[in-house]
């Protein structure tokens, strides 16, 4: 079976989809998206700026930056971050994302 979000995102079984999400979210996956949520947000309350793609990467245990990319869209599809393209620290919280409780 294939999720409705495209070629080749077949449905683990017994996968939940998140709303809004037409089949492309994962459980495990939306755990991990909100850990990286709970990273950014963390982050700029300590820091005040944004993190890097690396430093995501580093604190969520990730293997590579890019792996981070998937997630920063979900939650961008979710309204709780917007992003600068182009800017290393190009991230920040929506309002919805500040009122946000983990």
């Amino acid at each position: 079976m294939r999720a409705a979000g495209g070629p080749g995102r077949a449905r683990r079984p017994g996968s939940v989809t998140a709303p809004g999400f037409a089949g492309l979210l994962w459980v495990e996956d939306m755990e991990t998206t909100l850990a990286v949520f709970r990273f950014i947000r963390e982050y700029m309350a300590l820091h005040t700026w944004a993190p890097t793609l690396k430093e995501i990467a580093t604190g969520c245990n990730f293997a590579w930056p890019s792996s981070v990319v998937r997630h920063l869209d979900h939650l961008e599809a979710l309204d709780l971050i917007v992003r600068e393209r182009g800017q290393a620290r190009g991230i920040a919280l929506t309002e919805k994302g500040q009122r946000f409780s983990l």
